[in-house]
């Protein structure tokens, strides 16, 4: 009976052990994407500055003497909805004894990867002419 009992013990730890280790990836995939960006700073006549400010450090060209910019962002929803989608995948995992982890995750994994390339055109006096989004990678 000893060596029963030692065999379930061990088993249970190994259990909770991976467990462990395994559950959370799609909460954390879910809570951790980017914030999503205010776009409404691409409106005609913003300065660059605060289009900077907003985007990040852009990719610069120059044509015809005035700055095009490119900027990578991650398209996103807004923080209320990741946490939503965080909250669920934990009480999924909990629910399922961390089963749901082998659906969650696969389809967390792509939302992670959804760039947006936006080419910003300025006029003499830096500021916005202009802009266009492009999945990222697709420029031109």
């Amino acid at each position: 009976m000893d060596q029963r009992t030692n065999r379930v013990s061990l088993s249970l730890i190994v259990g909770v052990f991976c467990l462990t280790v395994h559950t959370g990836c799609a909460v954390y995939l879910a809570a951790r994407q980017a914030e999503h960006k205010d776009l409404s700073v691409l409106n005609p006549g913003t300065p660059r500055t605060r289009v900077i400010a907003s985007l990040g450090a852009p990719q610069t060209e120059r044509y015809r003497g005035h700055p095009v910019d490119f900027f990578t962002v991650r398209h996103r929803q807004d923080g209320e909805w990741r946490m939503i989608r965080a909250i669920g995948h934990g009480m999924a995992d909990l629910t399922t004894a961390g089963l749901w982890e082998f659906l969650a995750t696969p389809i967390e994994l792509p939302q992670d990867r959804d760039f947006l390339t936006i080419k910003v055109t300025y006029d003499g006096d830096d500021q916005v002419v202009g802009h266009q989004a492009f999945p990222h990678g697709h420029t031109r």
